[in-house]
């Protein structure tokens, strides 16, 4: 999937109304958790310049945005998004069983 950086917020933020049904007060909540989410993405992929991009930088940064969505869900879609998100990553490590990330969408959409 090729989607431009600054749209992937908008297009993980469908993925999850049309998964868990979000009200308008949490699609604003996620959408700006998203965004934050993915600026912070951005400053690492900046500041590591051209080294590899580390999986583990993106991962804490992703589990701490994951907590945060938490707090914005209902138990029940946050339930639901779990199961998604195992799925996913499930399916990941089928195809990678590397420790980066070769391109910033990669971690992106792995939300």
């Amino acid at each position: 999937m090729s989607v431009a950086p600054k749209q992937l917020p908008q297009v993980i933020l469908a993925k999850l109304d049309h998964e868990v049904s979000l009200s308008a007060e949490q699609e604003d909540k996620v959408l700006a958790l998203l965004q934050e989410r993915s600026e912070k993405f951005s400053q690492i992929q900046k500041n590591a310049g051209a080294k590899k991009l580390a999986k583990a930088d993106f991962r804490q940064v992703n589990e701490q945005a994951f907590s945060k969505l938490q707090s914005v869900l209902s138990p029940e879609q946050f339930a639901k998004v779990k199961v998604l998100r195992q799925e996913s990553q499930r399916q990941k490590a089928a195809y990678k069983e590397e420790d980066i990330y070769k391109t910033l969408q990669d971690i992106e959409l792995d939300f």
